[in-house]
């Protein structure tokens, strides 16, 4: 059985995760 909380923990956490190497990708182009 899957836990439905760490699947939206795992999933919140991917996802900060990918927008902060995707800020930090487009910094480092701008800069």
């Amino acid at each position: 059985m899957i836990d439905c909380k760490l699947m939206i923990s795992s999933q919140f956490f991917f996802s900060r995760l990918y927008s902060m190497s995707f800020e930090i990708c487009n910094s480092n182009f701008t800069s």
